[in-house]
């Protein structure tokens, strides 16, 4: 029940804002009347017995139906009849004010000023013509009441009526339904251009709203597509980076491969090269399970074939392929059976074609054009890496081979120079005397030579081979007194660094003696040479020639003969 009475003394609420408004005054003078008339006549009850009068009980029962009406007309409010409960109450309050002018004073009673009232009420709850048609009942009403007085049809307590008391109410009821109605239309005028105006306000708003959220929107998706550019330029300088670190091809390609598919989130990333002949491009790293089994296999694609990587590595420029269409052929490949999107790039250093980075996703539509100009810088960085590495690798075989030669050489040389002087050896005694070694090698020292390496025979006793390039050229044998301390590890490896800076004396002995030589030899032949030539008879040419070669030969003799015809 309190829930009832609340639900009915709360003003309803409806989508349309004008039948909200109108709703809320209607409901608000019900309610009054409502509270207000059984209050009144409450009052008039205890009033009238407090003076030992006699009340008349019409009133009661007239209030007790306004109260009643009032009530049903709540409820159908809330239910939305707002029009028609508004007639009905306007009508219902013209009835009451028409009783209790024709029954109690006719036109001349203070209750017809309420007739006014009435018409204002209309206009508000029903709108200016209602204020029409309720000015013209109300004259009526008021016309018939002074109709009924004159013809003492009703009989009034002794009042004169005149005509013009009946003309200036009519006149009165009439100025103010005219000055209502015109008073409502202005407000009707205005509240509509209020209306217009809030409308237009709200179209505007829900305009610059839309303007906003699509700027917003725009913003929000170059802010997105700034940050996916920045970290693929940022993943771009991470592999390369790690490109120009590696020196080895194998491992370079294989660690670009994958660092291009974690950095970059494709489902595959392969590295082709072209062979010798420019014909075919093949498969030299990837990442995926399927890049490996077509690795097992030298997979490899010809040049300006059907595939994408075959396009690619004939026209030296990217190409973007979907799964849809004339691209859908490039997609026939059992072993990427996920691929929706693939995207190829031409790896060129120096001007120079080396293959394709082919990188491969499972989203459709994955790769863009602004996608080819950051791979773009990608590939050319690794194709920079691989010619780095192609050429690193050529220097360390140019280097080794010379180092080879060079070793070689210099093995000769000591050989020749070992042969020429076999018993090249020296003894340091604690007397601090030196003199030569002769043939005193010991079994430590036979060991080291050997093996190439420091031979201990005892914790005082320690044999180092002299190595230079992979040739033992000697030992040194070092012997601590019984009554010393062994050797140790600081002192080991300080003899090591001692031995190594003789090995590199002892070249540089054997080169510049090398080079004493052969600049001993050349000054030799250009004496000879310039004795021979300062003569021109060819007689004294040739006794030159055979004496200087007997002296600096050391020859016992020297014989030339020149023949005068040739054998037949």
């Amino acid at each position: 029940m309190f829930s009832s009475i609340r639900r009915i003394s709360t003003p309803p609420s409806f989508e349309d804002e004008e039948k909200t408004h109108s709703a809320r005054l209607l409901h608000a003078m019900l309610l009054i009347l409502t509270l207000v008339i059984p209050i009144s006549t409450g009052l008039l009850v205890y009033t009238y017995r407090a003076q030992g009068q006699a009340f008349d009980w019409s009133t009661a029962w007239i209030g007790a139906l306004i109260t009643a009406i009032s009530i049903g007309l709540l409820i159908l409010t809330h239910r939305g009849n707002i029009k028609s409960s508004s007639i009905v109450i306007t009508l219902l309050l013209l009835g009451v004010v028409f009783y209790a002018s024709f029954s109690y004073g006719g036109i001349l009673d203070t209750s017809v000023a309420a007739y006014l009232l009435i018409i204002i009420l209309a206009g508000i709850l029903l709108g200016g013509r209602s204020v029409f048609i309720f000015t013209v009942l109300s004259i009526l009403l008021v016309a018939w009441t002074y109709f009924a007085e004159t013809t003492h049809i009703v009989i009034y307590p002794p009042q004169v009526v005149e005509p013009f008391d009946l003309i200036e109410l009519i006149a009165t009821l009439t100025l103010g339904g005219l000055l209502l109605n015109t008073a409502i239309k202005n407000l009707n005028n205005a509240y509509n251009n209020a209306k217009s105006h809030e409308h237009t306000l709200a179209a505007a708003n829900i305009e610059l709203q839309n303007v906003r959220a699509s700027l917003e929107q725009r913003v929000a998706e170059r802010t997105m597509d700034l940050e996916h550019r920045a970290l693929q330029l940022q993943a771009a300088a991470e592999v390369g980076q790690a490109a120009t670190t590696i020196r080895n091809q194998h491992e370079l390609l294989s660690q670009v491969t994958h660092l291009i598919s974690e950095r970059f989130d494709f489902y595959h990333a392969g590295v082709f090269l072209l062979d010798k002949a420019g014909e075919y491009a093949v498969l030299q790293a990837a990442n995926s399970e399927g890049g490996q089994r077509m690795l097992a296999r030298n997979h490899k694609l010809q040049v300006a074939g059907t595939s994408i990587v075959g396009y690619v590595t004939a026209q030296l420029k990217p190409r973007i392929a979907l799964d849809v269409g004339q691209d859908a052929t490039y997609f026939d490949n059992p072993d990427m059976p996920e691929t929706r999107s693939e995207m190829a790039l031409p790896l060129i250093a120096g001007g120079k074609l080396l293959g394709a980075l082919d990188v491969q996703s499972k989203r459709p539509a994955a790769f863009t054009d602004d996608d080819i100009a950051v791979l773009q810088v990608l590939a050319d960085q690794v194709a920079i890496a691989i010619e780095n590495a192609r050429l690193f690798t050529e220097n360390q075989e140019t280097l080794e081979a010379a180092r080879r030669a060079y070793s070689t050489l210099s093995q000769e040389a000591w050989r020749e120079l070992l042969r020429s002087q076999p018993k090249l050896g020296f003894l340091a005694t604690p007397q601090e005397n030196i003199s030569m070694a002769g043939e005193a090698w010991t079994s430590e020292m036979l060991d080291a030579s050997r093996r190439g390496e420091n031979v201990r025979l005892d914790e005082h006793t320690l044999a180092i081979p002299i190595v230079l390039r992979d040739q033992v050229l000697g030992v040194v044998r070092l012997k601590k007194d019984a009554a010393a301390p062994p050797w140790n590890n600081e002192e080991i490896s300080l003899m090591d660094t001692l031995v190594d800076q003789l090995e590199f004396a002892l070249e540089n002995a054997r080169l510049h003696r090398g080079a004493q030589q052969r600049a001993a030899r050349e000054s030799l032949v250009t004496e000879i040479t310039t004795k021979i030539r300062s003569t021109t008879d060819p007689q004294v040419m040739i006794e030159t020639a055979i004496s200087e070669l007997r002296h600096a030969l050391h020859a016992k003799r020297a014989q030339i003969m020149i023949q005068e015809n040739t054998p037949s």
